[in-house]
This record gives structure tokens, sequence and C-alpha cells, in this order.
């Protein structure tokens, strides 16, 4: 299962599934692409939804303050549409992006992301990653740091992000399926 950034990416991963006959699904690229004939299956994630469903959790129980967003890659359409579908919903609440960055889908380069972001915001209220692995980058910097007092939600989990939630249990962690 790949999260293509680009369709020319799905299309040459498919691609090369198909000749080395390994069993390839696509999560979250519009299904009408040239590569789609590669995939064995195609999932798609209602990123609209996703994004809704984060910002509102923020506006009912932060209500206010900053908030650092980790995206995947800033411009790829999932990132995108989550993205937009979030800042649509916090307008006009007392919720404000710090910052707004990308974290590339990896729990190594998210980490001196959040570092740098929370070092210029120590006062944000909440952080939003969407995914797992870059939530490990997240909850990998507040345990070794001690900082309990964030809201921090992924848009996914993964079993490593399970494990520390499981650790790290008087820090609030909701992640969304």
């Amino acid at each position: 299962m790949i999260q293509p950034v680009s369709p020319e990416s799905a299309q040459y991963c498919g691609l090369l599934a198909k000749y080395s006959s390994v069993l390839f699904g696509n999560l979250v690229w519009l299904p009408n692409f040239n590569g789609k004939p590669y995939f064995n299956f195609v999932a798609t994630v209602d990123a609209v939804k996703s994004g809704n469903v984060l910002s509102g959790y923020l506006i009912d129980y932060v209500k206010s303050g900053k908030v650092i967003v980790i995206q995947g890659i800033i411009g790829e359409r999932f990132s995108s549409v989550v993205n937009q579908a979030f800042l649509a919903k916090i307008n006009n609440t007392g919720l404000t992006v710090a910052v707004n960055s990308h974290g590339f889908y990896d729990q190594n380069i998210t980490i001196p992301v959040i570092t740098q972001a929370l070092s210029a915001n120590p006062n944000a209220k909440a952080i939003v990653t969407f995914s797992g692995e870059m939530g490990n980058g997240v909850a990998i910097y507040l345990k070794q740091n001690g900082i309990k007092n964030i809201v921090y939600i992924s848009v996914d989990c993964n079993v490593e992000l399970a494990e520390y939630i499981r650790d790290m249990l008087s820090i609030y962690i909701k992640y969304i399926c």
C-alpha cells in the first residue's frame, strides 16, 4: 500500500510491483489516473472529513491558542486537502496556526521540525500531524522532554505510536482512524 506524492510516482511504483509479482495498493490518490491498471486495489480516504474532525476536536476541547501543524508534504494532495479543511474550520475561532510545516511522513525529519516549532512557540496549546510516522517523531520529542501540557492529535496511528500512547498516558494523545 502506498500513499503517492504524485501520479508519476504512483504509476512507477505500480509498474515495478506488477512486474515483480507483488500485490500493490494505492491509498488516497485519484482513482482515474494512468497508473490504475497496475494496482490490485485503490483505497480512498476522506481528507476533508479528516481535516474537519481534527479541527472540530480542537475547537471543542482546546478552544483557543496556538496550534502547530505538521503535514506530510506541503502541496501533496492528501496533506493539502486535510490542511484546507482544517484551516477553513478553525477560521474565526480562538485557534491560530503558529507553524504549518512538513515532516515528509518521517519521524526522523519531524523531530527537528517539532523541536524548532516548540522552541519558537513554547505556549502552543496543540500539535497536529497528518500521519502516524510523523506522530512518532512528535511523541518521541514530547516524551524525551517531559512535555505534558499540550494536546497532540494525529490523523492516523501505527504500532510504534500506539506504544508511545500507552507509555505516555499522562499526555493526552488522540488519533483518528
